[in-house]
């Protein structure tokens, strides 16, 4: 899942997060993938990461091809995940030429009315 301080650091350009397979510090953070090794050699050579990529591109560009044949599972995934996803995914969306203001208004007044109805329960 994909937390605000990722966003934050998806912002400031890095592009991969480190998670230490043993919770024993927050993930670290890398802006390519030859930085990965220098900072899981040299400086945590003990310890054991996991690797993510940030808003990984083709997760958007599979949403998108998905979302021209099942608008509404797309629009559900999209609920479910955090909403830097969307917004990303609305933005990809709309330079590709493949969600309409329809499209993006519809998503939008989605996530608006699933929103108001977690404050009414």
């Amino acid at each position: 899942m994909i937390t605000d301080h990722d966003c934050k650091m998806a912002a400031k350009g890095y592009r991969f997060r480190l998670t230490p397979t043993d919770k024993s510090f927050e993930p670290l953070y890398a802006k390519n993938l030859s930085d990965i090794g220098p900072l899981m050699r040299e400086m945590y050579p003990e310890k054991r990461f996991d690797i993510e990529k940030i808003f990984e591109d083709h997760i958007i560009s599979d949403l998108l091809k998905e979302f021209q044949h099942n608008r509404e599972q797309v629009v559900q995934k999209l609920l479910n995940d955090h909403p830097a996803l969307t917004a990303f995914f609305i933005s990809q969306g709309m330079r590709d030429e493949v969600l309409s203001e329809t499209d993006v208004n519809h998503i939008v007044n989605t996530m608006l009315e699933d929103r108001r109805k977690c404050f009414q329960e």
